[in-house]
């Protein structure tokens, strides 16, 4: 609990669960004068990895705001924001939109750092699955060899493949390990 309250300070309503092999708080926390709910994902020595909070649009940076109204999807309703705090990588924003309000066949998860810049987007229904990803010493070297300047963004894993995005100066990068991270 200690290391949650270090990292969420206003967390309420704390409940805890297991997942993946970690310990998952879900709880509320005070975000710009409004409770927002949130879930924190722990290692069980207290290691805080993740933390997702679905935020308010009006919350996200005015560069995440303007990159997304201006986009192909700007005009599609909102159906969630969340605010993605990973171990070792910075802060990134996540957009659920959806063309109507009720077909979830035709919605969006679009994927932006702080800056506005869009790291990702994922068509048609794909729920987010938000979950620790620790990278292996093989591909954190290789990472820090190949682009020494990179700052890691995001990090995603699916069938047997994880995708690191970094930001290497002024360019983004998307660089695939497989399931061995090699």
């Amino acid at each position: 609990v200690e290391s949650l309250l270090t990292q969420y300070p206003s967390a309420q309503n704390i409940t805890w669960g297991r997942a993946w092999g970690y310990w998952l708080a879900t709880f509320d926390r005070a975000e710009n004068e409004i409770m927002v709910e949130c879930e924190a994902w722990l290692s069980n020595d207290g290691v805080w990895y993740l933390g997702v909070s679905n935020i308010p649009y009006t919350s996200l940076p005015t560069a995440v705001q303007n990159s997304f109204s201006t986009s192909q999807y700007g005009g599609w309703f909102i159906d969630e924001v969340d605010m993605i705090e990973r171990y070792d990588s910075e802060v990134v924003y996540a957009i659920e939109a959806e063309i109507d309000n009720i077909d979830t066949a035709n919605d969006v998860v679009l994927y932006y750092t702080p800056d506005g810049i869009l790291i990702r987007s994922i068509l048609n229904g794909i729920e987010p699955d938000y979950r620790p990803i620790i990278l292996g010493e093989q591909t954190t070297n290789y990472i820090s060899t190949n682009y020494p300047a990179a700052t890691i963004i995001d990090i995603a894993a699916a069938n047997d493949i994880t995708e690191v995005v970094v930001m290497d100066g002024t360019t983004l990068r998307k660089i695939y390990f497989d399931g061995k991270q090699e």
